[in-house]
């Protein structure tokens, strides 16, 4: 954490001294006369209009000077294909998405793409910029030869991806029963309690849910822990994360072998037995918890969730509110989890195929360009988006006839990739979007942004050695899967102090010790790379 802090102010003084020297580059890209064609590969959407007919595509194009020969292959199956195309030798000039550094790796030595750590300098002007202020995203490119091999997905939205959920609790039942906003575990379980006794929706029936959440799947990258309780542990001491690692002082931790893991599972095994927590919680069921809260009457009174726009019927919504964070014995709710905004650190890559890597770099930089990513990112000016008077991209008035949603008309009007959205781009470039504006306004009333969204984090995408990847992808099923089993056996169950012992020593024989010494090895490695930019960053200033 400390190494972090002092990380992030280099970086500030850097930024605030001078601004890094941008490469540059002119357009057209090819003088009057010449022709250049690049072959380029795009997953296509089966609801999406034609890659070459979309404006951000033609626009580039235009720009550049260069034609792009766009060769779809359809979303469903695209990895078969990909791999097959790669096999046979039949490569594009450039896989606009679809390669990650799994493939890297994996082709790596079979003459398949070309490193682009030069062409980063010379001829990417927008991505330059971009990495010289963002040396975080630059250390996570970096693979493990010091080179960078491909071009990120990035999209920041002030830290939704890396909030954990949000508890929301039924202000109406609070208000129907004479409770206030519980402030402390045990308030909270006075409340469920409540609603449990008390039918706060006035059917008289018991048909009252007190508490709704899911026990989901744990991996790295995992995204579900939105839905569940891991942010509770932190009421005891330590926080449960989505892959259950933590980095604390710079040392990677389980979070499912705490003493906070140990005693929070007491409580939900205690809030079990009194009956408030669904019965099907463990069946890790979405369209079940969903139905849930859409039942005739209001059954529900308190939820995990990630956007209550998600989950909510539109005419209930108002009766949830989000909960600040809960304190306990030993700490506070809350944690931030193991996703970078940087979804993805290759999506795009150049091939050996191509003979012009220097005009294949300045045209993927064109979609880099800020007003371009969020065209490429979310959709097309004119068709998902209009300018203001001032200039900032907004959503039209109306969806055009035949589309009932906006992510139908963003996937019929852009590619989504490449793309790099970063978060001073809002109320400049684009209006931030309404429904994560919602969530925003949650996130800041449980507490994340104030107290977690500047925390370190494992990166879930940082570039493991092959022989450890493999290694890794033998422990990490058998780990998981005994965390998540216990986790539910011992809610419902119940006797964690005298199951506890055997459960620990059933990850040692699974391999957990060996599983965070490579964890850890690659992110001493990714913190050098960090530490190496923000240092050449403030030699600069």
């Amino acid at each position: 954490m400390k190494r972090a802090f002092v990380a992030l102010m280099a970086l500030l003084l850097a930024l605030l001294v001078a601004a890094p020297a941008l490469a540059e580059v002119s357009y057209p890209l090819v003088k009057d006369g010449e022709e250049v064609t690049l072959n380029v590969v795009w997953g296509k959407a089966a609801t999406s209009k034609p890659i070459a007919e979309m404006k951000v595509v033609q626009d580039v194009q235009a720009i550049s000077g260069v034609k792009l020969n766009v060769i779809e292959i359809a979303d469903d199956g695209f990895g078969e294909k990909r791999n097959l195309m790669i096999a046979s030798g039949d490569l594009p000039d450039v896989f606009m998405e679809g390669i990650g550094a799994k493939e890297i790796i994996n082709y790596k030595d079979q003459d398949v793409f070309i490193p682009v750590t030069n062409l980063i300098e010379s001829s990417m002007p927008n991505l330059k910029g971009i990495l010289d202020t963002h040396p975080e995203y630059k250390a996570a490119m970096v693979a493990p030869d010091g080179e960078i091999w491909g071009f990120p997905y990035i999209e920041e939205m002030f830290g939704l991806v890396c909030n954990q959920g949000i508890l929301s609790i039924n202000k109406d039942w609070l208000d129907k029963l004479g409770l206030e906003m519980p402030k402390t575990v045990e308030d909270f379980k006075n409340c469920l309690i409540a609603f449990r006794d008390g039918d706060p929706n006035g059917n008289n029936e018991k048909d009252e849910l007190p508490f709704l959440f899911r026990i989901g799947e744990s991996k790295i990258g995992a995204w579900r822990n939105n839905q569940s309780i891991g942010q509770f542990f932190g009421c005891w001491g330590q926080a449960d994360t989505g892959d259950r690692l933590f980095v604390k002082d710079g040392q990677i931790v389980c979070t499912a072998t705490t003493d906070a893991y140990k005693e929070g599972l007491k409580y939900f095994n205690d809030l079990w037995k009194e009956g408030l927590l669904d019965p099907a919680m463990a069946l890790n069921d979405e369209p079940g918890y969903r139905a849930k809260l859409n039942t005739e009457d209001v059954t529900v009174g308190a939820v995990m969730h990630f956007s209550i726009v998600d989950v909510i019927p539109k005419d209930r919504r108002a009766q949830y509110v989000a909960v600040p964070y809960l304190t306990g014995p030993g700490g506070e709710f809350g944690c931030k989890d193991n996703i970078s905004e940087m979804h993805q650190v290759v999506v795009t890559a150049i091939t050996t195929a191509c003979k012009t890597p220097e005009i294949a770099a300045s045209v993927i930089d064109l979609f880099f360009e800020p007003q371009r990513s969020v065209e490429s990112n979310w959709g097309a000016i004119g068709e998902y988006y209009q300018i203001d008077a001032n200039g900032c991209m907004q959503w039209v008035d109306e969806l055009p006839e035949g589309f009932d949603t906006y992510n139908a008309l963003r996937t019929y009007t852009t590619p989504t990739r490449p793309a790099i959205v970063l978060k001073e781009y809002y109320d400049t470039v684009v209006a931030y979007p309404e429904d994560a504006g919602d969530l925003y306004n949650d996130m800041r009333t449980s507490g994340f942004v104030d107290k977690h969204l500047q925390d370190p984090i494992v990166p879930p995408n940082m570039w493991y050695d092959p022989a450890d990847q493999e290694e890794m992808n033998l422990i990490s099923p058998q780990i998981y899967n005994l965390i998540d089993n216990y986790n539910a056996t011992a809610i419902t169950d119940g006797d964690v102090d005298g199951t506890w012992d055997a459960y620990i020593q059933s990850l040692e024989d699974a391999g957990l010790d060996r599983y965070l010494e490579i964890v850890q090895k690659t992110y001493d490695a990714y913190s050098l790379q960090l530490d190496k930019f923000v240092a050449g960053g403030a030699k600069q200033g």
